[in-house]
């Protein structure tokens, strides 16, 4: 059988309020269907700098998120979640936002029971996390969760990013 081609992620139709300067990669990366970003000499090699403050990298993260750079959103959220002390709220929440980032582009990929699998380990990490605060810099960690289950794991059709996409919000 074929593999399906895959299209590259749509863009929002409209894009949310910025929380830092950090400017977006030219193109949202979707293994198999253009060049990775750091091993491709065609990659976009767009990142967050390993001397970037936490924060920043954080802020970056949920701004590539709600624009759906999916993948660059894991990768800057990455960057957070090495510097946080295993078995922490951080830990947990920054491992959730991973995890949620992750479904999205592998619901987009198609994959659906994937998606699925990670958005629910996505969403538990975030509860976890909540149990020591119910937000991380500035997320609502209960919403996130919420969305995630609501949008991916809930829905008995099979969801399409479009349904499933959605935007976080930092709060005071």
């Amino acid at each position: 059988m074929p593999v399906p081609e895959i299209d590259p992620v749509p863009p929002p139709a409209e894009l949310p309020p910025r929380f830092c300067l950090r400017p977006f990669p030219p193109y949202r990366f979707v293994p198999g269907r253009c060049p990775h970003p750091h091993r491709d000499p065609e990659g976009h090699g767009v990142g967050v700098a390993p001397d970037a403050p936490p924060n920043e990298a954080w802020r970056y993260g949920v701004d590539l998120f709600n624009a759906r750079f999916y993948w660059e959103a894991h990768e800057a959220w990455e960057a957070v979640w090495r510097a946080t002390l295993r078995g922490s709220t951080a830990y947990f929440a920054t491992k959730g936002m991973i995890q949620i980032a992750a479904s999205l582009l592998t619901l987009h990929m198609r994959r659906i029971e994937a998606a699925r699998r990670l958005a629910s380990r996505g969403a538990d990490l975030l509860e976890r996390a909540r149990l020591g605060s119910p937000k991380y810099r500035q997320v609502d960690l209960g919403a996130v969760a919420r969305l995630a289950r609501e949008r991916v794991l809930e829905p008995a059709e099979l969801p399409r990013l479009e349904d499933a996409a959605f935007v976080v919000e930092l709060i005071a």
